[in-house]
């Protein structure tokens, strides 16, 4: 379990911004979205904002990933953090929210329901020619599903079958029925199973993709986040804690697969207080800093130094010191959930 760049669980982290996205929470959203961005994971942010989306908005705001995707391809250029906010701030201004694929998403692949649509031989033979694709039982169930608008049995399928079997045999099915889906840019290649669902969802329903959206980004926001980013020049490296660690962990993130079901409140407090550093040491932002000290671990999860110069020197610009923080720094981890 990896502590992030203020010694939360990165896991924690993840879900707390997604709880903020939910909840349209800005201050929290800016917040937790800095400590999860500069703690390195920058892309996984993006994949983060892509998800949300996915589960909530696509539904009703298609054209808005066109919008997500423009912003992402200049972020791919410069990783201008200005980029992810545009696009954050302009999805709390969509007013229509809906859970509906969220629920298809984080549902298990076995509920498939049995269909009694008749598939017309013709469309069967032209796929197997156009596709190379033997038309097996399952992949008959697919086409009627395709055909039903079924969009759980679609969504179970595409988990289930092969997935460029699957492509290929839908790209060839709208063809045939003068349609067409479209290529995308995504930070995650696990997200084209949730594409190839959208794309489907789109056709199926005759949803008009519309011209991109122009999105500009309000300087308070900027501003916040800034402020949650910067350390003051008079702080000393013992009291960062207490000055960066703004928010708790919410609760609610206990609601959705985070890692620290699997922990115990014994085992987190101690890889908080006694081998943070050994936890830390995969994140991107401290991964930096142990490579630039040399830094190595021994067994005992135990910092080793090349010498004593630079170990002083590591101690006095980094050390968080998290066991010798008050109870308040502490409780923004959270480590009285059940």
């Amino acid at each position: 379990m990896d502590l992030t760049k203020n010694l939360y669980f990165q896991n924690d982290v993840k879900w707390a911004l997604f709880v903020s996205l939910l909840n349209k929470n800005e201050e929290q959203t800016i917040f937790w979205l800095c400590e999860y961005y500069e703690s390195g994971y920058k892309n996984e942010t993006w994949k983060l904002i892509y998800v949300f989306y996915n589960c909530y908005y696509s539904k009703y705001y298609v054209n808005f990933k066109k919008n997500i995707d423009r912003h992402y391809k200049k972020w791919l250029n410069n990783n201008k953090v200005e980029y992810i906010l545009k696009i954050v701030f302009h999805m709390f201004k969509l007013k229509n929210k809906d859970d509906e694929f969220y629920k298809i998403f984080s549902s298990k692949a076995n509920k498939i329901k049995k269909l009694k649509t008749q598939i017309d031989d013709k469309i069967i033979s032209e796929l197997e020619l156009r596709t190379n694709i033997r038309m097996k039982k399952k992949y008959k169930e697919f086409i009627k599903s395709l055909t039903e608008n079924h969009i759980e049995n679609i969504w179970a399928y595409i988990i289930v079958l092969d997935f460029e079997k699957c492509k290929k045999l839908t790209k060839v099915y709208f063809e045939i029925h003068d349609k067409k889906i479209e290529n995308t840019v995504y930070p995650d290649v696990s997200s084209k199973k949730v594409q190839l669902f959208l794309e489907i969802y789109i056709n199926n329903n005759e949803i008009k993709r519309k011209k991109k959206i122009l999105v500009k980004l309000n300087n308070e926001v900027k501003n916040k986040y800034e402020e949650f980013l910067n350390i003051k020049k008079d702080t000393k490296t013992i009291d960062i804690l207490k000055e960066k660690r703004v928010f708790q962990i919410p609760e609610y993130i206990m609601q959705f697969d985070c890692f620290r079901k699997k922990f115990t409140i014994e085992e987190m407090q101690k890889i908080y207080l006694e081998d943070w550093l050994y936890y830390c040491k995969n994140t991107p932002y401290w991964r930096e800093i142990f490579s630039k000290y040399k830094i190595i671990f021994d067994e005992n999860k135990e910092p080793m130094f090349k010498n004593d110069t630079i170990e002083d020197e590591f101690y006095q610009r980094y050390y968080l010191d998290p066991d010798e923080q008050p109870m308040f720094v502490r409780k923004k981890s959270n480590f009285t959930l059940k």
